[in-house]
Formats: C-alpha cells, sequence, structure tokens
C-alpha cells in the first residue's frame, strides 16, 4: 500500500518534501522577510507592543500563582492549576518569542487559544467585559497570518536554511 503511495507521488523524498522538512520550514520561516523595510518596522513594533502587554498579565498571573490556582478559570475542565499554568506560559513566555520573532507563528498558537477562551468563555464575548483579550487575540491573529517580518530572528534563521 506504501508502495502504491510511493509510486503515485514519484518517491519517497517528494513525500517527505510535501509533508515534511520542506513545508516545516516554509511554514516557521517563510515569508519573514519578505515584507518591505515599512511593513516589516510595522510588524516589529506590533509585535514588542502587544507582547510586552500580554507579558504584564501573565506576569501578574506567575506572581500571584498560589493564590490564583484555586479559583482561576478552567474552561477545559484540567483544573485551575494547570489552566493557570497554560495561561502563564501563553501570556508570559510564549510573548518573548514572539517578541524577537523566534518561531513566531509556532508561538502566537499557544496566545491565541488563551486569547479566545478569555474572550468567549471568560468574558462571554462581550467586548463591554473583554476588550482587552479580544483586542490580543486580533493582533496576534494579524501577526500569525503575516509572520514576524524581516526584522526577527525568523528570518535571520530562514536566510540561513534559505527558505523561500
Amino acid at each position: 500500500m506504501f508502495a502504491n503511495l510511493v509510486g503515485a507521488w514519484g518517491s519517497s523524498a517528494r513525500i517527505l518534501e510535501v509533508f515534511g522538512m520542506s513545508f516545516l520550514k516554509r511554514f516557521l520561516f517563510g515569508g519573514a522577510g519578505a515584507a518591505g523595510g515599512a511593513l516589516s518596522l510595522g510588524l516589529l513594533v506590533l509585535r514588542l507592543a502587544f507582547s510586552v502587554a500580554l507579558m504584564t498579565h501573565g506576569f501578574a498571573k506567575f506572581r500571584n500563582f498560589g493564590e490564583l490556582s484555586g479559583s482561576f478559570a478552567d474552561p477545559l475542565g484540567f483544573g485551575s492549576g494547570v489552566a493557570l499554568a497554560l495561561a502563564v506560559f501563553a501570556e508570559l513566555f510564549c510573548p518573548v518569542a514572539v517578541a524577537l520573532g523566534f518561531l513566531e507563528r509556532l508561538a502566537v498558537l499557544p496566545i491565541l487559544v488563551t486569547m479566545a477562551f478569555a474572550f468567549f468563555g471568560v468574558h462571554g464575548g462581550s467586548l463591554a467585559k473583554g476588550e482587552t483579550p479580544f483586542l490580543h487575540l486580533a493582533a496576534f491573529a494579524v501577526l500569525f497570518v503575516s509572520g514576524p517580518g524581516k526584522y526577527s530572528l525568523d528570518a535571520l534563521l530562514g536566510k540561513r536554511l534559505r527558505v523561500k
């Protein structure tokens, strides 16, 4: 069966190219340096501003972990402590990678999930109550779609890996 699949695609190398490292390199580093200078500068400002803002929330949760762990919102049923640890990871550690433009699209994913739960789950999708998670959700969604721009570690890594 695998031989038929390989024959249909031409070779196992082609399968790896389509589903393997080539795709992964393009997803993680592709297009990072393609944006022009002004656009890349705007993406840098967006990355830095929203990452620093989100880190303040993550640091507050980290600092008060003991107090919050018993009562933190737990929309998935993992337990308040686990939910809080995941929120701290997404709000404190992932924004560091985003600010640096390091594996930016990968680092944005936990942030998007956390902000979606905060906005829709905790604040009921209300802008009056959940304006901050909504704005973070929107900004990080833009960064996920656009990539980090040429002023990022991803752009440097993409050049070294010769990703188009």
